[in-house]
């Protein structure tokens, strides 16, 4: 198959690396806010995407074509399987003769995706306009798990240069500060919001409450999630209601899914907690529509992909203020936490248990009408609309970017 040529001619065509690309779902919003950015381009045809056949910490187990080009959603895929080496070759030399104008990094962390493409544009052997998305990586919190290997990998790309040119994709005001205050005021930086794909829920079709407070935990068992927050938490609660925890998600960390395990098992004789593993996206919606609601007390969200589908599902979110939801949760009959602080989480549960069926039933409808005004005021183009911003950086693409 010839890549040189396909595509739409005259308009720039794209390649997007990403270490995890959907059907994979362990990986979590950073892969759903890419897929929604390419699915919403008016010119999906041009968007390369190179990615591998596995999910977050689980090489290999998709289920999906090898090694080609193949048509996913008008845009094109190609999974390469991992830890091939030929494998490894054929996705290089096919990246080779796409010859794109533009590369898109889904990450600042990899050396396959990331490091490599930072390296071949420092010394010259791509002229491709490189645009990097950090996805919350250089945000404080961030940061500070692993911090010795990200300083070191930070302070070798000032070195060595790597960074100069590239520019920057982040998601909003607040992630741009982050990036000037590790990388300096000189970097190149476009502020385009994510998208989501996620349409809402039907107000009709919201189930009513029962007595039973049901909380849900939809995410990554990790320490900067605040996992173990919540479980202390509700060893403390005071309630005479029944409440409920599901938590659905994969750990990487198998000694802290054995903290929170343990923490578990100290809540009192009204609190009931399950651990369910990892639960595919497609099961997602089913699982926010049956939740009364859903505690993240996160120390750092880029985007909060999670947030939004609850809110969009009828399930109002007890979060801090570290997503760009915090004005949607508000209105969407949840509480934004003033702290991250076991206290702060139990006495937001033990006023969401106060609260009659019908109350409860209300905020679920809050949380869903707040979901839709937020589609309402999201800008739509995807990338396309990102990629605008670019002209001023390649003036060579200038005229193709805003055809």
């Amino acid at each position: 198959m010839k890549t040189e040529r396909v595509g739409i001619e005259g308009r720039p065509r794209v390649l997007v690396l990403s270490s995890f690309f959907p059907p994979a779902y362990l990986a979590g919003g950073p892969i759903r806010s890419l897929e929604a950015l390419i699915t919403q381009s008016n010119t999906p045809e041009r968007f390369w995407v190179m990615t591998s056949n596995s999910d977050l910490a689980r090489p290999g187990i998709l289920e999906v074509p090898t090694d080609q080009w193949i048509v996913k959603g008008g845009f094109h895929v190609w999974y390469q399987r991992h830890g091939h080496v030929r494998s490894l070759v054929k996705a290089l030399i096919a990246e080779g003769r796409l010859r794109p104008d533009i590369i898109y990094v889904n990450s600042l962390w990899g050396m396959r995706y990331a490091a490599l493409y930072l390296v071949l544009r420092r010394v010259r052997l791509t002229d491709s306009v490189l645009l990097l998305a950090p996805r919350g990586q250089l945000n404080e919190p961030a940061l500070a798990i692993k911090p010795f290997k990200k300083k070191v990998s930070l302070a070798a790309m000032r070195v060595f240069g790597l960074l100069r040119e590239v520019v920057m994709h982040v998601s909003s005001d607040e992630e741009a500060a982050s990036v000037r205050s590790v990388l300096g005021d000189q970097v190149r930086i476009i502020v385009s919001p994510n998208v989501m794909l996620v349409k809402g829920a039907d107000l009709s079709s919201l189930p009513l409450p029962t007595k039973v407070l049901r909380l849900i935990y939809i995410g990554r068992i990790s320490e900067i999630k605040g996992v173990h927050t919540l479980l202390q938490a509700l060893c403390r609660i005071q309630t005479t209601s029944k409440v409920e925890l599901d938590i659905y998600g994969d750990a990487i960390d198998a000694g802290y899914l054995t903290m929170c395990e343990g923490i578990a098992r100290g809540t009192g004789p009204r609190v009931k907690v399950e651990f369910h593993g990892p639960v595919m996206h497609d099961e997602v919606s089913s699982l926010f529509l049956q939740a009364d609601l859903f505690v993240l007390p996160t120390a750092s969200e880029n985007f909060g992909h999670v947030v939004g589908e609850a809110l969009a599902n009828g399930c109002p979110v007890a979060v801090p203020d570290t997503t760009p939801w915090t004005s949607a949760v508000e209105k969407g009959g949840g509480w934004v936490l003033p702290d991250r602080e076991p206290s702060t989480v139990s006495a937001t549960v033990e006023r969401a248990a106060k609260l009659s069926v019908e109350q409860r039933y209300q905020r679920k409808k809050a949380a869903a009408m707040a979901y839709r005004e937020h589609l309402r005021h999201t800008p739509e183009g995807g990338l396309d609309r990102m990629m605008s911003g670019l002209a001023p950086v390649s003036p060579s693409l200038s005229k193709h970017l805003h055809e």
